[in-house]
């Protein structure tokens, strides 16, 4: 049964885990996972919305290498959507969040992310708007000439 949360901190997985657990969770300051960790802080309610994060960044990510023109900001949005990818799948095996400068670096990387699919949105509609003003121009030029 997943409850709503047990508090925040490294205690909170020994809390936990301790009634199930006593010898293994003994000294354990943190779980082996990141997202037993994020379970631990925030509660069932902390764990999904950082699924629904990590799930709306893949899918921004996506859609900027479909829908992208600009080769270099493709690659690297993909690098970084990579790097965001093996960071999530290694959490799953070790709790990458212990040292606070890999948490700095993580959310930077997903700040990247979202500014990289930003830019792409913003050169995608300028160059739409661009064919659409060329599109305009010839439709004048050809009532015009006739």
């Amino acid at each position: 049964e997943l409850k709503s949360g047990i508090g925040a901190g490294e205690h909170a997985f020994v809390s936990a885990i301790a009634p199930y657990i006593e010898v293994a969770a003994e000294g354990a300051k943190t779980p082996g996972s990141l997202w037993l960790q994020i379970l631990c802080w925030g509660g069932a309610g902390g764990l999904l919305t950082f699924l629904v994060f990590i799930g709306s960044t893949i899918k921004n990510s996506l859609g900027l290498l479909a829908t992208s023109k600009d080769n270099q900001l493709r690659s690297e949005a993909l690098a970084l959507s990579c790097g965001l990818f093996v960071a999530m799948l290694f959490g799953g095996v070790n709790c990458i969040w212990e040292d606070l400068r890999m948490l700095y670096l993580f959310w930077a990387v997903a700040g990247l992310i979202a500014a990289y699919v930003r830019e792409g949105r913003e050169l995608n509609d300028k160059h739409k708007a661009e064919l659409t003003d060329e599109i305009d121009s010839s439709d004048v030029e050809l009532i015009f000439h006739k």
